[in-house]
């Protein structure tokens, strides 16, 4: 996946940019092919002392990323145009060629390995094959339907128990469990269970945002 940027120079770098930045790198998270992230970024990173290129260094670094470019792009000499990918992804023969306009051509080569991908079995229900007219019509001849009058004198967990066992009984019949193969993709190493809870607590803001505004037309 390629991703394009591009920051315009003329306006001031607020911190709206790299909050908005590292809402993409969150949803480049979600896929398992390789990305590069590449384009006039207008942040002097050559200066590493440069508030703005150790903010962005700390981003990458903190979700596994790494900028490639170390040459001077612009005719200013800064480097401004820069290529970011995940740390695992192979990059090499990087050239800054001559300026093309106040910029200058950046290429490189990148080896693309294709993802390796588990397989396992489970056991699951064959959904498919439920019927749900011939579903319909066992059921209201069970237990569960008929002699209604009976069920007032059971317990809840009887009741519960006789629940179970009935569904059981007619899913076994119309739909059995069957083991199925699976792919299980390799999820992102950076992406864990606090950052899965991050973007649950940001789409709950989002929720509580709408209720308040109203309902959207």
């Amino acid at each position: 996946m390629l991703l394009a940027v591009y920051r315009p120079g003329s306006q001031a770098l607020t911190a709206t940019f790299f909050d908005d930045l590292s809402a993409v790198f969150e949803q480049l998270a979600m896929f398992s092919c390789p990305d590069v992230i590449c384009g006039d970024f207008n942040i002097h990173v050559d200066h590493v002392a440069y508030v703005n290129a150790v903010r962005l260094s700390q981003l990458l670094q903190s979700i596994g990323y790494i900028q490639h470019v170390t040459g001077l792009t612009h005719i200013a000499g800064h480097t401004l145009d820069l290529v970011i990918t995940r740390s695992e992804t192979d990059i090499s023969n990087m050239c800054i060629g001559s300026m093309l306009s106040d910029h200058a051509l950046v290429s490189f080569t990148m080896r693309v390995k294709k993802s390796r991908v588990d397989e396992q079995w489970v056991t699951s229900r064959a959904w498919r094959r439920l019927s749900h007219d011939a579903f319909t019509s066992h059921l209201v001849v069970s237990k569960l339907c008929t002699n209604t009058d009976e069920l007032i004198n059971l317990s809840v967990d009887d009741l519960v128990q006789l629940y179970r066992d009935v569904l059981t009984d007619l899913f076994d019949r119309h739909c059995p469990m069957v083991k199925v193969r699976r792919r299980v993709e390799q999820s992102t190493l950076w992406y864990d269970a606090e950052r899965e809870q991050q973007k649950g607590d940001f789409a709950g803001r989002g929720l509580m945002m709408t209720s308040e505004l109203g309902p959207i037309k």
